[in-house]
């Protein structure tokens, strides 16, 4: 099966654009920082027939964040593109609200996205059209003491 959608990266807001997160001050983000995303699909779904699971610091152990684009900050935006029916799907989570997820260093953010199939099973292969990608960014300690 082909992939259902690509994931483009993550991103944070600067000046009223979007850049590629790869190092955010600590200081960005001890207030109602976002972490974007996006990824874009050959034809736009419906939203309840996609499953998501965005995950930071995996490696940490954390949970999902988020899942499923019914359940996120976020929409489907088609795009004017030469592709027909290309879509986006830009979505946002807020940066954990504890310390060991904000801590200077190295991040990570996972993000899985594939087809819906059932309730009870949450089916990221590639044989259900899922698509798998994770992102490294850095937090730098600005803080003034």
């Amino acid at each position: 099966m082909e992939p259902i959608c690509e994931v483009q990266g993550i991103f944070k807001f600067v000046n009223g654009d979007y850049e590629m997160l790869e190092e955010i001050g600590r200081d960005a983000i001890s207030h109602d920082a976002h972490l974007f995303f996006a990824l874009n699909f050959p034809k736009k779904p419906e939203s309840k027939m996609v499953i998501m699971d965005v995950i930071y610091d995996a490696n940490k152990r954390s949970k999902n964040l988020i899942r499923d684009p019914h359940k996120v900050n976020g929409h489907f935006e088609e795009m004017g593109t030469d592709v027909d029916g290309e879509c986006v799907f830009l979505g946002y989570i807020e940066f954990p609200p504890y310390d060991k997820y904000r801590t200077a260093g190295k991040h990570s953010v996972k993000i899985q996205v594939a087809n819906f199939t059932s309730e009870k099973v949450r089916d990221f292969s590639p044989e259900n059209g899922g698509v798998s990608a994770e992102f490294d960014f850095v937090i730098v300690d600005d803080r003034k003491e």
